[in-house]
Order: structure tokens, then sequence, then C-alpha cells
């Protein structure tokens, strides 16, 4: 499943993240029963797009095959009979494991559902470099249309040469 908004919690004394999902939903019963879900970090990249796009309209089975023709290899942790897949590609940065706190709130037709983060399972975001490349900030849905995270809005007042401020 893609979410189109995932919001951090908390931070401390643990990570918690939270989604919601229409109702009915296969994926709501299967989280529910699971307890468990993976939170894929995407690049913002043409692939990235693709990996966060398959997993839209759905149909987690089509997706996969989908994802499996594009050559992203989709991975079980060892020992593991009926846990989430995790994905295996340049184009995930990151792969978060979360266990479901309470049952989820309801609230009208959707359910918000609160994971407190446990693991890391895959990181290959870190290239060494004190400023990140815009792909490696992550995937973003903004109207209607996937992208990369832009130049940051500063509000500090602009500095001319002399070191004073510029007026606006």
């Amino acid at each position: 499943m893609t979410v189109s908004s995932l919001t951090t919690v908390t931070l401390d004394p643990s990570p918690v993240f939270s989604f919601n999902i229409r109702r009915p939903s296969s994926t709501l019963s299967a989280l529910t029963s699971s307890r468990q879900f993976l939170v894929h970090f995407l690049r913002a990249t043409e692939q990235g797009a693709k990996i966060a796009d398959a997993f839209t309209k759905g149909d987690a089975e089509r997706a996969f095959r989908s994802l499996a023709k594009e050559g992203i290899k989709v991975l079980k942790r060892r020992g593991e009979i009926g846990g989430p897949p995790i994905l295996a590609s340049h184009d995930v940065m990151r792969v978060v494991r979360c266990e479901m706190m309470g049952m989820g709130v309801e609230v009208e037709d959707h359910v918000i559902i609160l994971g407190k983060v446990v693991g890391v399972l895959m990181d290959s975001s870190s290239n060494g470099e004190e400023r990140a490349d815009p792909k490696d900030l992550g995937l973003v849905y903004v109207n209607r249309q996937y992208r990369s995270v832009g130049d940051g809005i500063s509000l500090e007042p602009d500095v001319n040469k002399d070191g004073g401020a510029t007026e606006p």
C-alpha cells in the first residue's frame, strides 16, 4: 500500500508514525492480524515513483509481479513466515520496521494507524556527503504528481555583500 501521508507523531522515547487506511480494506485486515508493517522510504527517481505507484491500485500481488518485471526483488526476513515483504532496490533508501500500537482510531470511513518504530532493516541512503542529493531526500506526492523535495525556504533575511540585510 502506498500512503498519501505518513506523519511522525513523536521521536522520543521511541519514534511513532501514523497514517490512515480507508475501510473496509484487505490491507487493514492484514495489518490488524500481523500487528506489524514496514515503511519503505523511496528515492525521488522514476523507479522510486514506479515502486510507489505500483501499490496504489489495491492489488498487492499484481504490484509484486509488476515490480519483479522491473528487476526489483521481494525479500522475506530469515525464518519469518507471513511477515511483511521487503523490496530490495537501489531506489529504496530505507526500510523501517514498525509494530502497530492499539487497534487504530476509527474516523468515519478511515482508521488511523499508529506504528512504533522497532528497527531499521535496510539503509542504503547514506552517501557520506554533507549535503544530500535531492533524490536522497525522498519521494513525495504533491498536486497529483510524484516529486522530489525542492529547495529550502529561508526565513532569514537576505544579506547583501556589504553584510547588511536587503529590503524585501
